[in-house]
């Protein structure tokens, strides 16, 4: 009995690790905007549902919006004042 052994290509490693790295960066392109990317998908899977959760969802994700950009606003402006102390 003959045993092959598998020798490494590193061909195929250089692929792989090729296409790991460009969905890292898709997953952290999509996370950047994942808030506005979300809530869209979210309003537009329910268009096509009907129209008359559209208004509840509507504000309820303008208000979302809101209140992220707030907090993201309010951490840049602590974060400016810590570093001018």
């Amino acid at each position: 009995m003959q045993q092959q052994q598998q020798q490494f290509d590193p061909s195929k490693f250089v692929f792989g690790a090729a296409i790991v790295l460009i969905l890292f960066l898709i997953s952290l392109w999509f996370n950047s905007r994942r808030k506005q990317w979300n809530l869209r998908v979210i309003i537009f899977l329910l268009k096509c549902e009907g129209r008359e959760r559209l208004s509840k969802i509507d504000s309820f994700a303008t208000a979302f919006e809101w209140n992220y950009y707030r907090q993201e606003l309010a951490t840049n402006l602590e974060s400016q004042l810590n570093q001018t102390k």
